[in-house]
């Protein structure tokens, strides 16, 4: 009779996962967690799993700085959808929605706790579920929970459990009775690469029960490969730079970037109203992981003309660039301009009054070669 009923319990829980308690149960979870995961395991796999919704409420709270396990959020949806996929070097590697459940459960802490097992008790009560197992903490080896036994109308207490599943038979200490009240337990996790294993309690007195899913936690991804290998700036942010001489702009790329061989592209044409002829360097500068800081000139005291015409310097900041060797960190390009001009030869009607704008379409990218 018992395993009967442990067999229909599990039949309804499963489209319960679905249902807007468990929906807003799993934003609570993110929200509690996202930047509080060990950093071993906070990378694009988990980002993955975040939603649009519980990207934009994070966002309210936290701002465009923030960062969604081991991802920066960007300015928008869009923008943290491609830091993911930079991050991940097409990669199709995934986390099923419990691993990733598993790998949030690390990140809880006495700050971020309350809210989530509110939202879970809450769940619990609709469902009118008198026993649960609730999440209190987790580490990469176990997990321990919080028991909870809610008895209404002639529901014994105490009440006589008992626990199936395959993280049961290695767990010691389970309780074989609980009381209207909540107790602790923990319990490990399968070995590294074995199967997903059920917890499973069962109240057979009151009809109730309750079932949870352990998985062990995946492969860390190596440090190095937490990082990106290209960065792909086609526009300016606004308010678009404007500056006097001597003055500079910078662009910097969203992700940090690996070490290793660049080809670095860059193509910049100041707007129309900048001064007609610039003296101008053109430099990378990488803040290192280490926290220095590295910069790589790209081109030093070139001349270049904002206007096209016969007998005139290039218009752009144009095709610079070449081969570099990189540091890892996160890099950032810099254009500097020393001296301008507006001289006899051209017409410099238009109102160019010495000041350069930068403009809003730009090519400033990094390849790793």
């Amino acid at each position: 009779m018992a395993k009967l009923w442990i067999s229909f319990f599990c039949s309804l829980l499963w489209p319960l996962s679905s249902s807007a308690f468990a929906a807003d149960c799993d934003t609570a979870l993110v929200i509690a967690t996202y930047s509080k995961v060990d950093f071993a395991y906070s990378d694009w796999r988990s980002a993955r799993n975040v939603s649009q919704g519980q990207y934009d409420t994070i966002k309210q709270s936290a701002g465009a700085n923030a960062v969604i396990y081991g991802v920066p959020m960007g300015a928008d949806w869009s923008r943290f959808q491609q830091n993911i996929k930079t991050l991940s070097n097409n990669s199709n590697e995934s986390l099923t929605k419990q691993s990733f459940t598993n790998i949030a459960w690390t990140g809880l802490d006495d700050n971020s706790l309350a809210a989530y097992q509110a939202c879970l008790k809450e769940e619990a009560a609709s469902q009118r579920r008198a026993v649960s197992i609730i999440p209190e903490r987790a580490t990469k080896n176990e997990v321990t929970f919080r028991v909870i036994y809610n008895p209404s109308g002639k529901m014994p207490n105490p009440i006589k459990v008992k626990w199936s599943g395959s993280a049961a038979k290695r767990a010691k200490g389970l309780p074989k009775s609980l009381t209207a009240d909540t107790q602790l337990i923990t319990v490990r996790r399968p070995k590294p690469g074995g199967d997903d294993e059920q917890l499973i309690v069962n109240a057979a007195a009151a009809g109730a029960g309750d079932v949870v899913v352990l998985t062990a936690l995946p492969k860390t991804i190596p440090p190095e490969d937490r990082l990106a290998a290209e960065c792909n700036i086609s526009e300016t942010s606004d308010p678009l730079p404007s500056f006097g001489v001597p003055g500079s702009a910078n662009w910097a790329c969203p992700l940090p970037t690996q070490a290793g061989q660049y080809r670095v592209t860059v193509s910049i044409k100041p707007t129309a109203d900048s001064p007609l002829r610039a003296n101008y360097s053109l430099a990378l500068v990488v803040a290192k992981l280490n926290g220095e800081s590295a910069t790589l000139d790209i081109t030093q005291a070139n001349q270049m003309d904002t206007i096209e015409g016969p007998n005139l310097l290039n218009p752009n900041f144009y095709n610079n660039g070449g081969t570099y060797s990189l540091p890892a960190g996160k890099v950032t390009f810099q254009v500097n301009v020393s001296s301008s001009a507006n001289h006899c030869c051209f017409d410099t009607s238009g109102g160019r009054d010495g000041s350069f704008t930068m403009p809003k379409a730009v090519t400033l990218r990094l390849e790793k070669l």
